[in-house]
């Protein structure tokens, strides 16, 4: 955004006259806000150092933009004069951004002087925020400062939250004793401040930091949140090595790791040096990571993972491969035609097909053989999916076969990767299939005629308006909607006569495929920000009613469309293969419902969960890749989430710069990762971790051609509803802005709302919909991609 568009024409004036004439003390003190804010954006770029002192009284404005935008200026110009301030104001701004940003200010004046002067309050009641602010002001400094009063708190203070406070201050500074205070952090048996240290050496690295943190992952169990943290920091001390990369040192430090007889403990190695090694392709936009190690020299250092005797190890170096280029292909394919595993087998196909697309040979031939005579049905559905590309006429043949296939889950991702090809030698099959005795083949059938893109596949759909399934009706109906986009407000219902009377009509007219409409379409979804009605318009969107969680209302506040239905009743829910299904908490279904469910997240549906549905639904539905983690309590708190999924594309505006999300966790159901080569975790609490030994709150994998994603918290209780200790309006808008991402601008525009003297009457008015906007990505990037 210009400055320009940012500011009102009467600021812009100001600032104007402001760049000719100063009057700075005018600016600050005008009773326009947007005066103030373009005031405060002239002293920045102000370079005599007798206005400095202006940015100093802005930093106490009541308005926390008009405040934070003055500190942003003083991190750029401060100098001496301005240190206490700052000092003051990273222990006592009310805002976690402000405190930060001051924070800033501090490293940026005189971070020597500014942290000897917060080390002095990490004993009293404000040690938290003494702490964080410490961090913020030496990391990646060198300093002369002893912090073995900071290295004393993180090894003993009561508090977990100022244990790992003190964690990340002992690990960001460079210092005398740091390696001697780190051992002891990471030796230690607190989750949260091993998480927080390894977070600042990740972020800081330094030397033998690489050796620390393999040295921690040598530990036969590990808590994930762990686990993932001491992988970056081992990665990130890799990457920070001045010059070039001794890959003899790093391949030599991960031996240890790779060569363990333990196959977890294996398994990591595989995964520190998939991200060493060239990456097979880059997405549209994102930054390339460059290459530490030869495709040679990971291959060669990955041997003992891939003939390593536990299946851990194995399935993790499969995955790895995929990093390892061209000279990694024979490799994979014998793992994929060869291994005892399942896991193992389907990890190397994966990467197998990221290597090398199976429109090449031999790669094609290993995924077809797959699909033909693997003995693991997970192995089999694998190669179905990754068979369903475009133009791929050569899987047609081994794609029909497999529609016959006794275990019905793979013949309906078979049927609707025959769509997938777009060839016209799949019409005929998948018209025949769409009579099957079987609905969930019928149904199948459709949605594979409905990704052809054929003006011919389009009468067997309208014949399937007559089948009494209502999933097989729902489908084809659905599909006829997308198609007939230019037809009449309001189209013809789900009855196959008047769907004929208008192929009748309509034949001749309608485009399939429209290239400049397809784009103009898809130009909606390209945007996170992009608002939620318009990425779920035109989209089923079916909710299970319980007693826990009510995403409906999230729904219903966001405008968005949705049906509901119940335990019981799901077959009556006529889902079709592209709708998207969310189980509330807690999520009870019968029996009845679990093959129903199942068919749709095979044939390209979405299941999202909350809370117990993990275990009520999803464990049901699609086992073996999630579980409910067992707990001695109840799951009862609110807990800081991270983001921890290295820049997913699912997380992108969830969590807003500056913000510190709070998940409110009621009787939750903690996320246990089966199999860690299918799933993703996307974000977790360290010090969820602690307290009840789980810290992953989010998480999604891919089932057949559709998707999974449960998250652990409720969808509509997030917020100040179950926040603790608000005692003024203040502490409210404080808490909505630090943990729920509502903007200053949109808080200044309420700040003097009655509604924020009570917690109740607020969380009515300003929600948290951090969860929801995740759930709007899965969609919004599903649908880009279609």
């Amino acid at each position: 955004m210009s400055f320009a568009t940012h500011f009102p024409a009467a600021a812009l004036i100001v600032l104007l006259t402001l760049s000719q004439s100063p009057d700075y003390e005018k600016g600050i003190k005008d009773k326009d806000v947007d005066v103030r804010l373009a005031t405060v954006q002239a002293l920045a770029k102000d370079t005599d150092p007798r206005t400095e002192h202006f940015l100093v009284t802005a930093a106490r404005d009541p308005d926390w933009e008009v405040a934070l935008r003055a500190v942003e200026g003083i991190s750029l110009r401060g100098t001496k004069p301005s240190l206490d301030p700052m000092v003051k104001l990273a222990l006592e701004a009310p805002i976690l951004r402000l405190r930060q940003a001051a924070a800033r200010a501090v490293a940026h004046i005189a971070p020597d002087e500014g942290a000897t002067a917060l080390v002095r309050k990490i004993q009293g009641e404000d040690a938290r925020i003494a702490l964080e602010a410490l961090a913020i002001v030496l990391a990646g400094h060198e300093t002369k400062l002893d912090l073995s009063s900071s290295a004393k708190v993180a090894e003993k203070a009561k508090g977990a939250a100022v244990r790992a406070a003190a964690a990340s201050a002992v690990a960001a500074a460079g210092w005398k004793d740091r390696d001697k205070a780190l051992g002891k952090i990471l030796e230690g048996n607190y989750v949260r401040a091993t998480c927080a240290a390894l977070d600042a050496m990740a972020a800081n690295p330094r030397a033998g930091d690489l050796e620390r943190a393999l040295a921690l992952l040598q530990k036969s169990s590990l808590d994930d949140c762990v686990e993932r943290r001491a992988l970056w920091a081992a990665e990130s001390a890799v990457r920070a090595t001045p010059g070039d990369v001794d890959v003899a040192r790093v391949t030599g430090a991960l031996k240890p790791l790779l060569s363990a007889k333990d196959g977890v403990v294996a398994a990591r190695g595989a995964r520190i040096l998939s991200r060493l090694a060239t990456p097979p392709s880059v997405a549209e936009g994102a930054t390339a990571v460059p290459a530490l190690l030869s495709n040679d020299a990971a291959l060669d250092a990955l041997k003992p993972a891939i003939t390593h005797a536990g299946e851990d190890a194995r399935a993790a170096a499969a995955m790895a491969l995929s990093h390892c280029g061209p000279p990694a292909l024979e490799t994979v394919r014998n793992l994929a035609k060869g291994d005892k595993s399942a896991r193992v087998r389907r990890a190397a196909l994966v990467s197998m097909c990221a290597l090398q697309p199976l429109t090449e040979e031999p790669s094609r031939a290993v995924a077809i053989q797959l699909l033909a005579n693997d003995p693991d049905p997970e192995v089999r559905r694998a190669a179905a999916v990754l068979l369903g590309l475009r133009g791929l006429v050569q899987a047609v043949t081994p794609l029909v076969a497999a529609t016959a296939e006794r275990d019905w889950t793979v013949a309906v991702c078979a049927a609707v990767s025959l769509g997938k090809t777009q060839s016209g030698g799949a019409i005929e099959p998948l018209a025949k299939l769409s009579h099957s005795p079987d609905w969930k083949l019928r149904g199948a059938a459709i949605a594979g005629l409905s990704r052809l893109y054929l003006k011919d596949a389009i009468p067997p759909v309208i014949d399937a308006l007559g089948d009494s399934d209502g999933y097989v009706v729902q489908s084809a109906y659905s599909y006829l909607l997308d198609v007939s986009r230019e037809t009449p407000t309001p189209p013809p219902d789900a009855k196959r006569e008047p769907w004929l009377d208008w192929w009748k009509q309509n034949q001749s007219r309608v485009l399939i495929v429209d290239p400049i409409t397809q784009e103009e379409f898809r130009k909606r979804f390209r945007d996170s920000g992009t608002a939620a009605p318009e990425v779920f318009r035109n989209m089923d969107v079916v909710v299970l009613e319980s007693r826990g969680d009510h995403i409906e209302s999230v729904l219903d506040g966001q405008k968005i469309e949705h049906r509901m239905t119940m335990a019981g009743k799901i077959t009556d829910a006529r889902l079709s293969s592209d709708a998207l299904f969310v189980a509330n908490c807690t999520g009870e279904i019968e029996t009845p419902d679990i093959e129903r469910l199942r068919w749709f997240v095979l044939v390209g549906g979405h299941l999202f969960s909350s809370c117990w549905a993990l275990h009520e639904t999803i464990e049901k539905v699609m086992p073996g890749v999630l579980a409910k983690h067992e707990t001695r309590d109840e799951v009862l708190a609110n807990v800081e989430a991270r983001d921890c999924s290295l820049g997913s594309p699912y997380l992108e505006g969830v969590f807003a710069d500056g913000v510190q999300p709070i998940y409110a966790l009621e009787g939750a159901h903690l996320i246990d990762v089966l199999d860690p080569e299918r799933a993703e975790v996307l974000v977790d609490s360290p010090e969820c971790a602690e307290t009840y030994g789980c810290g992953n709150l989010a998480a999604w994998f891919q089932a057949g051609h559709g998707t999974v994603l449960d998250s652990v918290n409720h969808y509509e209780a997030q917020g100040l509803e179950n926040a603790i200790g608000l005692k003024k309006p203040e502490d409210r808008q404080a808490y909505a802005v630090d943990h729920m991402g509502l903007t200053l601008d949109k808080l200044r525009a309420v700040k003097n709302e009655t509604w924020w003297d009570s917690s109740g009457k607020a969380s009515k008015q300003v929600t948290d919909l951090s969860v929801f906007h995740l759930v709007t990505n899965f969609v919004r990037l599903r649908r880009l991609a279609l």
